[in-house]
């Protein structure tokens, strides 16, 4: 469902973007998961240098164009302008993490660019296996899924899932 768009970049073009980039029960996209490092970056309503140079890193890594990696910030920006992404605080990569997990844990599958996220924030981030460990734990406890997602959620314990990510 298309609710609006963003002018950027130069000639202006339209980026039509989606009500909710991510959802839980379905799997994270490159977009989602841009996203969700551009809303985290914005809680506390700045970018600074590093955050900057991080976003780049991961649009880049994730090869999305100048355009839309301008998109997507800006739609943060506008979340954190309107007051959806809650109250202002520092970015914070164990929440960031936390929320990844989260939703690769209502998706119910674990995909390459799940495993790509989890692998490039530890790395990014410097999380230790028992970091991962323990923030999963965490997301598990936090999650708010159907009864139905723990029920299907048993991808986990195959092939090692999110604690062989």
């Amino acid at each position: 469902m298309r609710t609006g768009y963003v002018l950027s970049g130069t000639p202006f073009e339209e980026v039509w973007l989606v009500a909710n980039i991510y959802q839980f029960g379905q799997n994270l996209t490159t977009d989602g998961f841009f996203q969700m490092l551009c809303e985290e970056a914005y809680r506390d309503g700045i970018l600074d240098i590093g955050e900057n140079r991080l976003l780049a890193a991961f649009g880049k890594g994730l090869r999305l164009d100048a355009s839309h990696i301008e998109a997507i910030k800006g739609r943060a920006r506008r979340l954190f302008g309107s007051g959806e992404l809650g109250p202002r605080r520092q970015f914070d990569p164990r929440r960031l993490y936390k929320r990844v997990l989260r939703y690769i844990l209502c998706a119910g599958s674990l995909g390459a660019l799940d495993r790509l996220a989890i692998r490039s924030l530890c790395k990014v981030f410097g999380f230790s296996r028992q970091d991962h460990v323990h923030m999963l734990h965490e997301a598990r406890q936090e999650i708010d899924c159907t009864e139905s997602v723990f029920v299907s959620a048993s991808w986990m314990s195959r092939a090692g899932g999110l604690e062989g990510a």
